[in-house]
């Protein structure tokens, strides 16, 4: 048997982009939900990346993170199939709270950087 272990593919993703590819759509509206749909899943990993950093600053926070990911998924997808307005209500929730939230992380990563900056003989934010 052939292993090939850093192959990214995964036959469960095709499906859906094949099917996108052979829609009759409005480009400009494939365009707009192409633009949203991105937008929303940078979001989402910058407030990932974000998130980790600061709950990996106290031990046993990082599991607690990672199993709150695992429940709310598998919750995300069992509102999606019984309730889906109710998930397109807590989308835009999401994403309000996102727009709000992102800029403080960005602050917060630019001053972390800023101190590291400083320990290693960069530019210091303290008077002199």
């Amino acid at each position: 048997m052939e292993c090939r272990p850093h192959v990214h593919s995964h036959p469960r993703r095709r499906p859906a982009g094949g099917g996108l590819g052979r829609a009759d759509v409005d480009p400009g509206w494939a365009f707009a939900a192409a633009l949203v749909g991105g937008s929303v899943a940078a979001g989402t990993h910058f407030a990932k990346t974000g998130s980790r950093f600061a709950v990996g600053l106290v031990p046993l926070t990082g599991l607690a993170a990672s199993l709150a990911e695992d429940f709310s998924a598998v919750a995300i997808v069992w509102v999606a199939l019984t309730h889906p307005i109710v998930l397109l209500i807590l989308l835009a929730l999401f994403v309000g709270v996102l727009v709000w939230l992102l800029p403080k992380l960005v602050r917060g990563l630019r001053q972390l950087l800023q101190a590291v900056a400083g320990w290693f003989g960069g530019r210091s934010n303290a008077a002199p």
